[in-house]
């Protein structure tokens, strides 16, 4: 996650941090409960979502740099 909040504080020009929470850090900080579940969820089976297996599908895949400068106006 380092290299998103790195990405997104050149693009928009402004320091952003992506810091490792433990579920009660973030619970503390107000994130919603379901997505602490969520977060467990995905630390225990994982995440298949990765570019290699895009690719076995032929799908177009975009680096995160690249679609947050193509999306940069939606938040500013």
């Amino acid at each position: 996650m380092s290299q998103v909040a790195q990405t997104s504080s050149r693009v928009f020009g402004a320091a952003m941090q992506a810091p490792v929470m433990t579920k009660k850090d973030m619970l503390d900080a107000g994130v919603h409960p379901g997505w602490t579940r969520v977060q467990d969820l995905l630390a225990t089976v994982g995440y298949s979502a990765r570019p290699k297996n895009a690719r076995a599908f032929d799908s177009p895949l975009t680096s995160f740099a690249e679609w947050v400068e193509r999306h940069r106006h939606a938040w500013q």
